[in-house]
Order: C-alpha cells, then sequence, then structure tokens
C-alpha cells in the first residue's frame, strides 16, 4: 500500500475513533519528526444538513490531522470576545452549546458546555487528543460549503 493511501486510512480512523468519548485516548496517526513550531487547531463547520451543522476538531501539523467529530449544532455561531481561560487554548459557541479545548501537558481535552442556565446540565469531556506539550496550537474556523469547498471565518 502506497503511503498516501496509509495516510487515508489513518485519517479516517482517527475521525471514526473520534467520535468516541472523553475516555477514548486519540493519538493516531503519528506526529511528524521533527515537529513543526506551530499546528493548527482547526473548527470546521460542515455544510447545515436538518438546521443542524456538523462540527469537526481537527489538529494538523505538516499534513498529519488528527480530528475528532462534535454532535452537530443548531443555531447561529457565538462570537465571544473574552479572553481564554487558564489552560484553555480553543473555543467554539454555539446557541445552546460552547465547546473548549483545555491542554494539561501533552492532552488537549475537548469539552462540551452548556449555555443554558439550567442546574442540571454540566461541562462533559467529550474527547481527549495526545499533542507534544512543546507543539504550538493557532486557532482558526473554517466553514464547508455544499461542494466542499473550505472557506476561513474569522475567529474573533
Amino acid at each position: 500500500m502506497r503511503s498516501f493511501e496509509m495516510m487515508r486510512i489513518a485519517l479516517l480512523l482517527a475521525v471514526l475513533a473520534g467520535q468516541a468519548h472523553a475516555d477514548h485516548w486519540i493519538d493516531m496517526p503519528a506526529w511528524p519528526k521533527p515537529l513543526p513550531a506551530v499546528a493548527h487547531l482547526r473548527w470546521v463547520l460542515g455544510h447545515e444538513i436538518d438546521a443542524k451543522r456538523p462540527v469537526t476538531l481537527e489538529i494538523e501539523a505538516d499534513g498529519i490531522t488528527r480530528a475528532v467529530v462534535l454532535d452537530p449544532q443548531a443555531g447561529e455561531l457565538r462570537r465571544d470576545d473574552a479572553p481564554l481561560g487558564k489552560g484553555e487554548v480553543g473555543e467554539l459557541a454555539f446557541a445552546r452549546v460552547g465547546f473548549v479545548v483545555k491542554r494539561s501537558g501533552d492532552a488537549l481535552t475537548v469539552i462540551a458546555r452548556p449555555l443554558e442556565a439550567s442546574a442540571s446540565r454540566r461541562d462533559e469531556p467529550v474527547a481527549k487528543l495526545h499533542v507534544p506539550a512543546k507543539l504550538q496550537l493557532a486557532q482558526e474556523i473554517v466553514q464547508v460549503d455544499a461542494k466542499g469547498n473550505r472557506t476561513p471565518l474569522d475567529v474573533r
């Protein structure tokens, strides 16, 4: 099998594995060596289907991508000018749910945070990814149209 086909299979497995809960540790495919200085923490907003928008979080470094498929979201994308909290490296919010990415050493935890006032709803870890502690992350948002074309959106 050619290396390109192996990378496609590894990415597909990572995406499928990304649908698991936070007790599943995503550690494939292997990060490039040597590591680049910066990786992309990319929120990918899919084309809206039945009033819900698919959401995927990708971490990409030199062509290697790990992905977590999150629950589709309804409502407008919310922009928040508040600074990230301690240990937070990324965030994205919709009408009812916000996603926060927290870093601790070489672990990234994706947390679903309810934005509605309710005593019964709490932050829920939805995935964990391994990212080398030295790797800097630059957050971005892209929107995917019906043809699969990606367009960058302003994060703030």
